[in-house]
């Protein structure tokens, strides 16, 4: 599991920490992409000012690209003492696409009149890295009927004394950037059991989840027609067969679920609050997605935290139920697996693994892909080891990952509906979709030059009860498009897709089911 941003000043009871720094957490932020014609914010956040009052003197920017680079010089001489703050620069990316690195050279000065002048951000230990942003030179490469979205991440109400987030304006108008229809707004159930802007004071949940759902109302009413939608969900802390604290991301819901057992806010009392079951009957015929599945788990995160893998007794009996929409048959409502987490790492293989076993169980799972952003819009910083040390990638960023659904618009319905019909594609790039056609299947997929040509496709089979899927066909297109209708493969229950371009971008279908 990601963290990020990287809260330093907590330090327990202790009297010092090599974190802590009698300053605001600062540093700049900005998409890792954005599409052509489409402005790409950059951001100067600002955490804890309240505490550690400063006054912003000004940067200086430079920006490398691929005409050579420019010096940019910003006075701001701006006080500011808010618990967050991003402050969205007057920079514009150049419209030619390529690759940008930017750099800045930030000033500030406290309330002591001491000043200080860093590259990039104040996080002890880490040196400067300069945001890395690519211009596409071509939209994102899915059909206008599909949505693309961002299934995980987190916004300022997802604070506690190791991580934050961004607002949710900001994630709203980064969304916008990337091209992303919808993102699927997912704070910690235990983090809305506390202020915010008090990590550590109590308060009710429900008060605050509502206020959360009407600010994101407010923040879509707000955006243009047609701007990328920000879904209200949450990231129930629930226990598994055994006990142990598990994640459960849920679309959309109305009442807050509670799940305080990780939270870390109260000791060791970590059991957890519901069941899988018990999230799953209040949740009715709301859609939820497992999160993270098969993520790597430390014995002290174990320990402290009680948290645990999924395994397929959580996923609840075989039996399907016919959906709403469209009559086809899915397990309800947990619809699927989101075990492409930011990066295709050891956690995706083992989810990927999880997944598949499932399929020739005979259950009908999406897969899912997100980042676990928590703002993270150019690289994630987070808390290595508590008090003591940070780590830093650029695996888990907003909308590096991306589910894809066939879907009527980015209203909120509308992808619900399309979740319940069990056709998704998870990518970092190209789009690719398996299409049930009657006794045939049409097998689609697509790129652009930013991705890479399509360099192999593969259709794959499995039969409920067997131990292993098998590859049924390959193709070699080298080219950016894609399409063959099929004779559904016989002596299989379902067959699913991937597709890997030259740039090494991925893309993977939802299993399509014969019947």
């Amino acid at each position: 599991m990601a963290l990020a941003y990287a809260e330093t000043h907590f330090k327990f009871s202790l009297p010092w920490s090599p974190l802590w720094r009698p300053w605001p957490e600062v540093f700049l932020d900005a998409p890792s992409f954005c599409l052509p014609n489409r402005p790409c914010p950059i951001y100067l956040a600002v955490k804890d000012a309240h505490l550690f009052p400063i006054h912003l003197l000004g940067l200086d920017i430079l920006i490398h690209g691929p005409e050579g680079r420019e010096k940019i010089s910003l006075p701001m001489n701006q006080a500011i003492a808010d618990p967050l703050k991003f402050l969205a620069l007057p920079i514009q990316l150049p419209e030619l696409p390529g690759h940008y690195a930017i750099h800045a050279r930030i000033s500030l000065r406290n309330a002591q009149g001491k000043e200080i002048h860093f590259w990039q951000a104040n996080y002890p230990f880490l040196t400067p890295r300069p945001l890395a942003i690519q211009r596409l030179s071509a939209p994102l490469p899915h059909p206008h009927t599909w949505q693309a979205g961002e299934m995980h991440c987190h916004s300022d109400y997802s604070s506690d004394p190791v991580e934050f987030g961004a607002p949710l304006q900001v994630m709203q108008a980064a969304g916008e950037a990337l091209g992303l229809d919808f993102i699927q707004i997912t704070d910690h159930s235990y983090d809305f059991c506390y202020r915010k802007e008090a990590y550590l004071e109590p308060c009710s949940p429900e008060e605050v989840f509502a206020d959360y759902r009407r600010e994101t109302a407010q923040v879509n009413d707000e955006a243009p027609t047609g701007s990328c939608r920000l879904i209200p969900g949450e990231e129930v802390s629930c226990g598994n067969s055994r006990g142990e604290n598990v994640h459960l991301l849920v679309m959309g819901h109305e009442s807050y679920l509670p799940g305080l057992g990780d939270g870390g806010r109260r000791g060791l009392n970590n059991r957890p609050d519901l069941r899988i079951e018990e999230v799953l009957e209040r949740l009715g015929r709301t859609p939820c997605f497992a999160a993270h599945p098969r993520v790597k788990i430390g014995r002290l995160e174990r320990f402290l935290f009680r948290r645990g893998p999924w395994d397929h007794a959580d996923l609840g009996p075989l039996r399907t139920v016919p959906t709403p929409a469209t009559g086809s048959k899915a397990s309800s409502p947990l619809l699927g697996l989101q075990f492409w987490n930011g990066s295709r790492n050891t956690d995706y293989i083992a989810g990927r693994k999880f997944w598949v076993e499932s399929l020739l169980q005979g259950r009908r799972l999406l897969p899912i892909g997100a980042n676990d952003a928590h703002g993270d819009l150019n690289q994630n910083v987070g808390v290595k080891f508590p008090l003591f040390s940070l780590y830093r990638s650029r695996s888990h960023v907003l909308g590096k990952v991306r589910t894809l659904f066939p879907a009527a618009s980015n209203a909120l319905t509308d992808i619900q509906t399309a979740a319940w019909g069990q056709i998704a594609t998870a990518t970092d790039g190209p789009f690719a979709a398996l299409l049930p056609e009657n006794d045939k299947v049409r097998l689609v997929a697509e790129s652009q030059g930013d991705f890479g040509r399509l360099q192999k496709i593969s259709l794959v089979a499995g039969r409920s009860g067997d131990r292993e899927e098998r590859l049924v066909q390959a193709w070699t297109p080298g080219a950016f498009q894609f399409s063959e209708t099929l004779d559904f493969p016989p002596h299989c229950d379902y067959v699913r897709a991937e597709a890997v371009t030259t740039e090494m971008r991925f893309a993977l279908t939802s299993a399509a089911f014969k019947g």
